[in-house]
């Protein structure tokens, strides 16, 4: 669980609400560039239902956080396993890389925000950091990865509409 210093927001810092879309942003926009130097092959367009999944799973994931943060081993053998689970004989390695590449940037960040004073954990065990906390990241990695090959293939507005 985390402790917030500040509470703009009720409950919460009004960072929290910058932060999120942010990062989904960021997470989103370094999947084609990430692809590219890797040379991984394009992803085919995940079905409407492929997509709500990874979103699901992704925010599954983050909700079990608050279910068993008090078990933390277990929480995250279940979140890495059930992402080896979704990766392994699945996905094609530079999507299993930006996966790995998406928990350790979150977790470097969370880490950043925790040395500046933004919040805690109230159980951390690496340098402020809970040790689960890169399996949330590497669910986000594959839904940004799904959501991005969404997105690239949905239909441009044409020059002509406009």
């Amino acid at each position: 669980m985390t402790e917030y210093f500040r509470h703009d927001l009720g409950i919460q810092p009004w960072w929290v609400v910058v932060l999120f879309p942010s990062a989904v942003l960021v997470t989103v926009a370094m999947v084609e560039p990430l692809r590219k130097l890797l040379r991984g092959a394009p992803m085919p367009p995940p079905s409407l239902v492929q997509l709500a999944a990874d979103f699901g799973l992704f925010v599954g994931a983050y909700a079990l956080t608050s279910f068993l943060h008090d078990r933390p081993t277990l929480l995250t053998l279940i979140l890495v396993g059930v992402w080896a689970g979704r990766c392994f004989g699945r996905l094609p390695p530079w999507v299993i890389l930006y996966s790995l590449g998406t928990g350790l940037m979150g977790f470097v960040s969370e880490a950043a925000l925790i040395a500046l004073g933004q919040f805690r954990y109230q159980h951390p065990d690496l340098i402020g950091v809970t040790r689960w906390l890169p399996g949330i990241y590497l669910h986000a990695g594959l839904f940004g990865v799904s959501f991005a090959a969404h997105l690239r293939a949905a239909p441009k507005p044409s020059a002509a509409a406009s």
